[in-house]
């Protein structure tokens, strides 16, 4: 298990000119000040058979917390063990929420 650093979900781009002074600029386009979801991954490596993998992906999809998937990859390569390197997200108002 490995946690990943927050991402904004939305990048937003401040622009300020050194002429102008940052107080009576207008608001950036991008919602400048607004508050941002934060995308939260989670990064867990597991192994067993196909069939103990895939039921475990089926618990997380029923789970009552919602994921959002990234990245899937099983290497099947020491049959009839399986590797499965998942990656999955949540989101957040709070940067800090996952972090350690």
């Amino acid at each position: 298990l490995h946690t990943l650093p927050p991402t904004p979900v939305i990048e937003r781009k401040i622009a300020a000119t050194a002429a102008t002074p940052a107080s009576a600029a207008p608001p950036a386009a991008g919602g400048a000040g607004l508050p941002n979801l934060f995308k939260h991954g989670v990064e867990i490596v597991i192994s067993g058979s196909y069939a103990d993998l895939l039921a475990y992906v089926a618990e997380l999809e029923a789970s009552p917390q919602r994921l959002i998937w990234g990245r899937m990859e099983l290497d099947g390569s020491k049959y009839p063990r399986s590797v499965l390197k998942l990656t999955v997200y949540t989101l957040s108002l709070e940067k800090s929420w996952l972090e350690l």
